[in-house]
C-alpha cells in the first residue's frame, strides 16, 4: 500500500513548494520532459511566463496557479511538450506534462468562432459559431464534429495534473495562453 499523508500536510508542502516559485517563471518546451527539474532544459523553448508574487495557492493539496490565464507571445515555433517552472533566480523546481484545454464545454451556450473547450479529456476548437447541444458535447479526435449549431475540431488531450495551453501548436509571436494549470500532492 502506498504511503498517504493528510491534506493538511499536502497544502504545507505545497505552500513551501509556492514559496519557490513566487516571483519566478514558466517556460514551456517542445520535445519530451526531463528526468528532473535539475536536469538541463531540452527541446526548443517557446514561450516564458512570468509568474505572480503569489505563484500558487493550496486547497484540498491541490495547487492553482496564481494569475491565470497568463498570455505572453511565443518566440519560436513548435509543439508544447512539457513545461518547466523556476525561481526568481532561473533553478528549475518543478517540472510538468502539457496539453490542450480550454473551459468546460457547456450545453445550451451560444459559442464563438476559435473559443477552445475541454469534454472529457479531449479540447477541442470552435469552426462554426452557434449553440451547443442540450447534452453530450464534442467526442472523438477527428474534424467536423457537430454538436448543435457549432462545429468543432479536435485539438488535443487535455491534462489532469499539468500545463493546458489554447493551442496545441505554436507559431513564433504567436500570442499563447496558459488557460489551466493544476498539480496535485502525490499521495493525498
Amino acid at each position: 500500500m502506498a504511503n498517504t499523508i493528510s491534506i493538511a500536510a499536502a497544502n504545507a508542502e505545497g505552500a513551501a513548494l509556492s514559496a519557490l516559485l513566487n516571483s519566478g517563471f514558466l517556460k514551456i518546451y517542445t520535445g519530451t520532459r526531463p528526468a528532473s527539474p535539475e536536469t538541463g532544459a531540452s527541446g526548443t523553448l517557446l514561450v516564458t511566463f512570468p509568474l505572480a508574487a503569489t505563484a500558487m495557492t493550496w486547497s484540498s493539496g491541490t495547487g492553482t496557479l496564481g494569475g491565470v490565464p497568463l498570455t505572453d507571445g511565443a518566440i519560436a515555433a513548435g509543439t508544447p511538450g512539457w513545461a518547466r517552472f523556476s525561481s526568481s533566480g532561473g533553478t528549475g523546481v518543478l517540472d510538468c506534462d502539457v496539453g490542450v484545454g480550454g473551459t468546460a464545454w457547456v450545453a445550451l451556450t451560444v459559442t464563438a468562432l476559435g473559443a477552445v473547450v475541454t469534454n472529457g479529456s479531449n479540447s477541442y476548437v470552435c469552426t462554426v459559431a452557434g449553440t451547443t447541444a442540450a447534452s453530450g458535447g464534442p467526442t472523438g479526435t477527428g474534424t467536423g464534429i457537430t454538436d448543435g449549431s457549432v462545429t468543432w475540431n479536435y485539438l488535443g488531450a487535455a491534462v489532469s495534473d499539468g500545463i493546458n495551453l489554447s493551442v496545441a501548436s505554436v507559431a513564433a509571436g504567436m500570442s499563447i495562453t496558459v488557460s489551466s494549470f493544476s498539480y496535485n500532492i502525490p499521495s493525498v
